[in-house]
């Protein structure tokens, strides 16, 4: 397998060994709920979710997950059609209640696929509830994929958006706070929404590419903080700032409009009355304890990067001069190197000022997309506070093209069963930054801790099938 989530220096081999793709806030097996609708007639909504006889939807393992437990929703290929969750249990903050189906890696490593054949279905529906994860899901053709609604302590997370339609990918409405839309990736898609009455909302480390409406819509929501987004060719607004939304933290964000070296076969879905008047854009009403600060903007030519209290601003330092924001902020057409991964916006060694020069203090989740903790780009000099070394935008620059990991048996050349099975894993990473690699990462995807060692090769045994 070849994975791409890994840095010059630290290779994670988050690895889908065995055909068990590797969770994250990995539960006991006795707290999992387990969906799978590869063959219906060993699956059973009317059940309790074990392993031989797993769900057959998610809906159905909604309606019984319990306070720290884990619906584990397995990636079969065949897609979970018209399967709208709509969720009325809540978890708390030691045991959430969390929907786990595969990190969001390349598009070698499938997830789940929530999906509607026509009809108008969401994704995930949640009215009134608290302290749930969603995380690793692939959600296409759905209306308004989540939709959150008086609630609290969401997460939304490691998802991925394709050929939305409705009015958000995530709307987050009514009274709802504490709610974060984290390192997912919304692909041609129609963005992030948060209703008046909301607020102390956070959406960062997001890849927003050619969304078909402003990627960040906020009104009346006062607390938000908008932090390492990738923000590329989207229509209207990158970000969005309305009505009275005071105490907004706009940071550490690439938003690029246009690049038209990597968009001429595959432009921007915007007219030119549907580019929007500015990249950030603050009202009046929502600049008061607001800051925007560190991200990089590149504008439409004839646009402006920014509209404070709304008065439009071409620059950077135009907007830096009249109001005092934007004090690091820079304006780059960024080299957004889709090549190495379609559709995810990497960055390039040419894209300087985004790199290592992130503000370290900014609200965010502390890796990027990928999981990936910051990496100090060797040939770059640091410009973020203290040295810091994260880079700009929802993607890392590691300098590592893939890890290819294979997977033998101590006993036989194939890992077979049956438990206990101790099998060895061997990565190979390619990167360009000729840097010595010294530490890898094993996951292997059964709850345990990670193998983390010097050598590329570690060994473990599977306790069960």
């Amino acid at each position: 397998m070849r994975l791409r989530v890994s840095v010059g220096l630290v290779v994670t081999a988050a690895t889908a060994v065995l055909g068990l793709p590797a969770p994250a806030l990995a539960a006991p097996a006795a707290n999992v709920l387990f969906v799978n609708n590869a063959d219906d007639s060993h699956c059973s909504d009317s059940g309790t979710g074990t392993v031989a006889q797993p769900y057959c939807t998610v809906s159905a393992a909604a309606k019984a997950v319990q306070a720290g437990q884990t619906v584990k929703v397995l990636a079969t290929g065949k897609p979970y059609n018209n399967d709208e969750v709509r969720l009325t249990r809540s978890g708390t903050p030691e045991q959430p209640i969390t929907f786990l189906g595969v990190p969001l890696l390349d598009d070698e490593h499938p997830q789940p696929t929530l999906q509607s054949s026509g009809a108008t279905t969401g994704s995930f529906v949640l009215s009134g509830v608290h302290d749930v994860v969603v995380r690793g899901f692939h959600h296409t053709n759905k209306t308004n994929a989540f939709v959150i609604t008086d609630s609290s302590r969401i997460t939304v997370d490691q998802n991925r958006f394709d050929s939305s339609r409705g009015t958000a990918d995530v709307r987050v409405s009514g009274t709802s706070d504490h709610v974060t839309v984290s390192r997912n990736l919304i692909n041609s898609g129609i963005g992030v929404a948060l209703d008046p009455g909301t607020h102390d909302n956070l959406v960062t480390t997001n890849d927003f590419n050619r969304t078909r409406t402003s990627a960040v819509t906020v009104k009346d929501s006062p607390g938000l903080a908008v932090t390492n987004n990738t923000i590329a060719y989207s229509c209207q607004e990158s970000v969005l700032i309305d009505g009275a939304s005071p105490g907004a933290v706009v940071e550490n964000n690439v938003i690029t409009a246009d690049n038209p070296v990597r968009t001429q076969y595959s432009p921007a879905h915007c007219t030119a009355e549907r580019r929007g008047e500015a990249e950030i854009s603050v009202s009046a009403g929502s600049t008061t304890g607001t800051t925007v600060d560190y991200n990089t903007v590149h504008p439409w030519p004839d646009a402006a990067g920014y509209r404070w209290a709304g008065t439009a601003y071409p620059t950077a330092a135009a907007f830096k001069a009249a109001t005092g924001q934007g004090g690091h902020d820079a304006d780059l057409n960024v080299d957004l190197d889709q090549n190495t991964n379609w559709p995810f916006d990497r960055l390039a060694d040419s894209d300087v000022a985004a790199i290592d020069s992130a503000d370290p203090t900014a609200p965010g989740v502390g890796t990027d997309l990928f999981g990936q903790a910051p990496v100090d780009h060797p040939t770059v000099a640091n410009t973020a506070p203290s040295g810091a070394v994260r880079d700009r935008g929802a993607i890392e620059r590691t300098g590592l093209h893939y890890a290819v990991v294979s997977l033998s048996g101590t006993a036989t050349e194939y890992p077979t069963g049956p438990a206990p099975l101790t099998v060895k894993a061997t990565a190979t990473a390619m990167q360009d930054w000729q840097t010595p690699l010294t530490g890898y990462s094993f996951d292997f995807g059964d709850g345990s801790d990670p193998v983390v060692t010097t050598s590329p090769e570690a060994t473990h045994t599977y306790q069960a099938t």
